[in-house]
């Protein structure tokens, strides 16, 4: 099939990308593009360590050197013209060398890149890790000439997958064996004989198969205009340029389009700036930020240099030594002290200082389980939250015309909440243990992935919106229990009893609480906790699987369809790349935690809105009546009891489910699952939980039960979260039904 290169019309690479399909062989036939040139590249030098060539070098120069000398390149390509999940039958990167060492057995790898770089930052000092065993090699010693290399597999693994979208390192094979030197013409070639030799990309693909544009539809926020042509999917990639040549404008698969300035030096201590016409640059040093409490030095950013700070820019002329005083620039935490590195170091935060209320530090968050400010009160029982709400121990009148409403439609709340949490938690524990399962047994097999993302698919559809959708059903339920029994009439329970302190008590956490007879009121206490549901199941989820976020976006989950995911460990969507019976442990310990930790949470609101509902039973049908309230506390103490007391409680059972899963086996073997795999971000990632639990109290991850106890800790907290957002008075009837805490 012939091809021929597709050239931007400027010639600056700011212009992104040159695109073009070139033959467009017949619905299920294959495809083959030409990308070219790259979207970023750049050569690193092992004996410069700071300095900085992309945005500029029109030469990707890569050398061997038994001394220090050691060049390496980088280059990446734009992916965005072709749609995600296509079937990729050959991909060849294709460099061109303008100057060459003349050597029969000169050969040149590419190894695929694990991580995030950028051309007008990326040196010796921050390369972005790569690969151990290289994609491809290349003979490439002999004439002028593109030299070849073949990516297929790679390129497959980069459009099933964004965060496998990093592009490639090329050194030579050996490195350390010669000082034989190639250099390649770079993206930034301007000389017009030479524009057509600068790094092209050929793929032949075949598109994913579809009926609909919504087939199409995908994550990658390079591709627009999703679209279902002749049975198969179509994209146009984005166009980054935003007009001002001082930048280099890039789009990155997972954060969309990135502008990069090509003056940047990679110090802290200058000032760079571009001129638009000439495209020169000036780096200014600002000595004062090389001044500080712990250091004094001078801003020198010489990337020339190697006794210079490789952040700063600074030559440093004096440390202060350890335990010196210095300050953070918050008045709230003292002391703080410089770590004898230059560094100055926070002290813990004292909230009793006056006028640290109002500090960022000791302002107390309302939704983190956490006593931010010091004062013994956590979340929505501290006076700087909106209180949950509390009736006094009052129903809401009538027992039989308004308390029995209330009841029944507080127990279809219930209900149907505690449903939706349940299936989300359901649906996103079966779409990550999927992927995990690919990433730690099967790495680098697109069917394993293929198979685990379509599985993801079908497990979050119901999160989108429709009939079948969780937030329709649970809308459904409400407005069954709560609202008319027939269109035209009056609703089963009132607005003022939906919202009001004796009733529901939507009114602190539904603003349309604020007109009570709106028609719009169900609807917005389904959206309140719905949201909150979703927010809290979420979080708990994230404790359980801390990799969540990455797993989830590589099983095509849409992040934005899950707020309060945040970026929790990321492992490049890589594996522990251990031995078959180790890989397996570690799988199945994830899924025992998983699986534990949703059982627990579970249980715990089980529990609490048993002792919850039995009391509202008494105060909304039976008011003042000792005898049922006497029954109350009898249940409440009965079922909130088995949650942490005793061997067989529900906690001691999830410490043993985990304990089963993770750790010793027997007396004298070592644990299934070594601590430092459970704690690695390519194991199950639980390092990037150590602050959050130290600030539960738990001081370090050393042991399986210290995981276990901020689990605990963490999913306590939330299911009382959950309950209070279906059941706003749920504190309220605990304390009144004396139920047992831990």
């Amino acid at each position: 099939m012939p091809t021929a290169p597709v050239c931007t019309p400027r010639f600056r690479r700011a212009a992104l990308i040159g695109l073009a399909l070139l033959t467009a062989a017949p619905a299920a036939a294959a495809t083959t593009i030409v990308i070219q040139p790259s979207n970023q590249d750049a050569f690193i030098l092992k004996n410069f360590p700071n300095r900085v060539t992309g945005a500029t070098n029109t030469r990707l120069r890569v050398e061997a050197s038994p001394a220090n000398k050691a060049r390496r390149a980088l280059v990446q390509f734009p992916l965005g013209s072709i749609p995600p999940g296509s079937t990729v039958s050959s991909a060849v990167i294709e460099l061109y060398a303008a100057v060459n060492a003349q050597s029969a057995t000169l050969t040149h790898a590419l190894h695929r890149v694990t991580g995030p770089w950028q051309e007008n930052t990326v040196k010796w000092n921050n390369q972005p890790g790569f690969a151990a065993t290289p994609s491809a090699t290349a003979l490439v010693g002999l004439g002028q000439g593109f030299k070849s290399f073949d990516v297929t597999a790679d390129v497959q693994a980069a459009l099933n997958l964004c965060a496998d979208d990093h592009g490639w390192l090329v050194k030579d094979a050996a490195e350390t064996a010669t000082n034989l030197r190639v250099a390649y013409i770079s993206q930034e070639e301007k000389h017009p004989a030479d524009l057509a030799h600068r790094p092209r990309l050929t793929v032949t693909f075949t598109p994913p198969a579809c009926v609909t544009d919504a087939d199409c539809r995908d994550t990658n926020l390079c591709t627009t205009n999703e679209r279902c042509v002749a049975g198969l999917c179509a994209v146009d990639a984005v166009v980054c340029d935003d007009g001002d040549p001082c930048t280099a404008d890039v789009c990155d698969c997972g954060t969309g389009c990135r502008q990069q300035p090509i003056c940047d030096d990679g110090f802290a201590c200058t000032t760079d700036t571009c001129n638009p016409l000439t495209l020169e640059c000036s780096n200014t040093p600002v000595h004062g930020v090389c001044a500080t409490d712990c250091a004094d030095g001078t801003c020198v950013g010489d990337p020339d240099r190697d006794d210079l700070d490789p952040g700063s820019g600074c030559f440093v002329t004096s440390v202060a030594p350890a335990g010196a005083a210095c300050s953070d620039g918050e008045a709230c935490t003292t002391p703080d002290r410089c770590d004898g590195s230059g560094a100055c170091i926070s002290g813990p935060k004292d909230c009793g200082i006056p006028g640290c209320g109002g500090s960022p530090v000791c302002a107390e968050d309302c939704d983190n389980c956490i006593d931010d400010d010091g004062n013994g009160l956590v979340d929505r029982n501290d006076p700087q939250c909106v209180p949950a709400v509390d009736g006094g121990g009052a129903g809401a009148g009538d027992p039989k015309f308004r308390g029995k409403p209330v009841l029944r439609c507080q127990k279809a709340i219930r209900a149907a909440g505690s449903r939706f949490a349940t299936q989300l938690r359901a649906r996103l524990q079966k779409c990550t243990d999927g992927v995990f399962l690919c990433l730690q047994r099967q790495p680098g097999d697109p069917a394993c992935l293929a198979k685990a993302r379509a599985r993801c698919r079908k497990q979050t559809a119901a999160l989108q919106a429709g009939p079948t959708g969780l937030d329709q059903r649970l809308g459904a339920k409400i407005a069954k229990a709560c609202g008319p029994k027939k269109p035209g009439l009056l609703p089963v329970v009132a607005g003022a009893d939906v919202c009001g302190a004796a009733g529901l008590g939507f009114a602190n956490d539904v603003a349309v609480c604020a007109t009570p007879q709106s028609a719009g009121l169900l609807a917005a206490v389904t959206s309140a906790i719905a949201e909150a549901h979703r927010c809290r199941t979420v979080q708990i989820f994230t404790t359980d699987v801390p990799r969540a976020g990455e797993l989830l976006s590589a099983g095509g989950v849409d992040p934005s369809s899950l707020p309060c995911l945040g970026a929790g460990a990321q492992g490049g969507n890589l594996g522990l790349g251990k031995s078959a019976g180790v890989l397996k442990a570690v799988v199945g310990c994830q899924r025992g935690i998983g699986a534990a930790g949703a059982r627990f949470v579970k249980q715990v609101l089980e529990a609490e809105q048993r002792c919850s509902e039995a009391v509202a039973a008494c105060i909304q049908t039976k008011p003042g009546s000792a005898p049922c309230l006497a029954k109350a506390r009898s249940v409440c103490g009965k079922v909130t009891s088995r949650l942490y007391r005793g061997s067989q409680s529900r906690e001691a059972k999830l410490r043993t489910a985990i304990a089963r899963a993770c750790g010793t086996a027997a007396a004298g073997k070592p644990p299934r699952v070594a601590l430092d795999d459970l704690r690695s971000v390519l194991g199950l990632g639980y390092e990037t939980l150590q602050p959050a639990c130290a600030a539960l109290g738990v001081s370090g991850l050393a042991t399986i039960d210290d995981v276990s106890e901020c689990l605990v800790r963490n999913h306590v907290c939330r299911a009382d979260q959950l309950l209070t957002s279906q059941t706003p008075r749920a504190r309220e009837l605990l304390g009144i039904g004396q139920a047992v805490g831990r």
